[in-house]
């Protein structure tokens, strides 16, 4: 299977081992950290842009800033790459993806693929432990995922308005290796409130 990824999607194996369903990452989000891409901060900094937290960010998730006319703005935005976006093109923000390829074996169960709205919320294991119970009693996992995000989101982020998240899931068991099981794709209920991945100049 070959899986493509530009910015903060994410995609995840569920692999039986063991008798066990077991998560197995596929991509990684693509954001400038230095520590986990390392290649992502060099071309960026390249450019002559900033890579930094906002100064309000507990979590202090490393932002783009570009620095144009000796001053600091833009967007602050905490992906490395996207096919949105334009105006951050010169700060080696690049709509190219990481293309990998990855052998399937006869125990790969079903992928997830999901947006940062949910990925913020679950961990790749959490998501494979609730959809592999979730098809047990006959659903197809992604409506309640979507649901029980969104709660998480407003406990974890409280006073901010709920990410929009999108969840697909596609079976491998079946003859097509990319039979949809079920999509569910939620646009965010109240985008007049900054919630933490928001684009914000720090001040």
């Amino acid at each position: 299977m070959h899986v493509a990824n530009a910015g903060d999607c994410e995609v995840v194996l569920a692999r039986e081992v063991s008798g066990q369903v077991e998560a197995i990452p596929l991509t990684c989000a693509h954001g400038p950290d230095k520590v986990k891409m390392p290649g992502e901060v060099e071309r960026i900094k390249a450019t002559g842009a900033l890579v930094m937290p906002r100064p309000d960010d507990e979590e202090k998730i490393p932002r783009i800033w570009s620095r144009r006319d000796g001053c600091i703005g833009g967007e602050g935005l905490a992906v490395s790459r996207s096919i949105g976006n334009f105006n951050l093109r010169d700060c080696g923000v690049i709509p190219d993806p990481e293309v990998i390829h990855f052998p399937l074996s006869a125990n790969d169960k079903f992928i997830c693929l999901a947006t940062d709205g949910l990925h913020d919320c679950l961990r790749p294991k959490q998501m494979v432990a609730r959809v592999t119970d979730l098809l047990k009693e006959g659903s197809n996992g992604c409506d309640e995922l979507i649901d029980e995000s969104g709660k998480v989101w407003e406990t974890k982020f409280p006073g901010t308005y709920v990410d929009d998240a999108t969840l697909m899931v596609c079976s491998l068991a079946s003859p097509s290796a990319t039979t949809p099981l079920s999509s569910r794709s939620v646009p965010s209920p109240h985008p007049q409130h900054p919630h933490p991945s928001d684009e914000q100049c720090p001040t």
